[in-house]
């Protein structure tokens, strides 16, 4: 692993308090779940928007909700598919790693590459396992983690798209972890994969000087900006609904029975349990 040093230094603890005063805020709004479903749900567009490759064919925003609606045919084109993954792996890591104290092992990376479809063998895993183990002997502010895994692992993995979504996706595990998503509405893809960002040339330079206190900043920095975006959303309450919503958020009466019967803990679901 890459020797390094860093320091937490006054830029950094004002920019985390900066994150801990706006995530505190979104807390405080009062959404019904209909408002909350809506605005997580259009925070899942546009996260998937983004993370398409610029050299392909992009969909609008548009046709990505038409994606996921189950009764529009697909195409299942290389980048569609691709699309779909994500969107249910970010499902997956959401309900998996929210809150969850426990330590984040190899197993994670195995299990990210294989549910988009990617091969390990461009990767040298043990490095990726030294790296997590690193960010988690002695955890800083989760911020600064979620900082270090990406950082590092952008620096360990091949630049080759879409194994470049790996250090963000590593990243996003360790904001829910700790509460800093913003109520699952937090979009950083729309920052970290487009292609004009600046962070590659704070990286380069971190492995030239072996000092990643600048580029930890920079990361915080972009954390602080993207969070009061998403803050001035949630007290707007502005959604871009069109007819696809509609048909997720109006649930029949028989609908309503099977959300009540899931909701009881360790429930099982079946065909045969939701027929009954």
């Amino acid at each position: 692993m890459l020797n390094f040093s860093y320091t937490i230094s006054p830029t950094l603890k004002h920019e985390i308090g900066n994150i801990e005063s706006t995530r505190n805020s979104s807390l405080s709004i009062l959404l019904s779940p209909r408002e909350e479903l809506l605005l997580q749900w259009e925070a899942a567009v546009e996260r998937v928007f983004s993370i398409q490759d610029s050299k392909g064919h992009r969909l609008k925003h548009t046709e990505i909700t038409d994606l996921f609606l189950p009764q529009i045919k697909k195409t299942k084109v290389k980048n569609e598919m691709l699309m779909l993954d994500y969107k249910r792996l970010h499902d997956k890591l959401f309900y998996t790693f929210s809150l969850n104290s426990a330590p984040l092992t190899g197993n994670i990376v195995k299990t990210i590459l294989a549910d988009l479809g990617l091969s390990i063998r461009n990767l040298d895993i043990e490095e990726l396992k030294r790296i997590l183990s690193f960010i988690q002997v002695r955890p800083e502010h989760p911020v600064v983690q979620a900082g270090l895994a990406y950082v590092l692992f952008s620096i360990a993995i091949p630049q080759i798209y879409p194994y470049t979504l790996l250090p963000l996706l590593i990243a996003e595990i360790l904001l829910y972890k700790y509460g800093f998503d913003m109520r699952r509405m937090l979009v950083l893809e729309s920052y970290f994969i487009a292609e004009n960002h600046n962070f590659p040339s704070f990286i380069e330079s971190a492995k030239e000087t072996k000092n990643l206190s600048k580029v930890l900043e920079y990361f915080t920095a972009v954390i602080a900006i993207e969070a009061i975006k998403t803050l001035k959303t949630i007290q707007k309450k502005e959604f871009k609904t069109n007819k696809g919503y509609d048909q997720f958020f109006k649930l029949k009466e028989r609908q309503k029975e099977i959300m009540s019967y899931v909701s009881r803990p360790g429930v099982r679901i079946t065909n045969k349990e939701v027929q009954k």
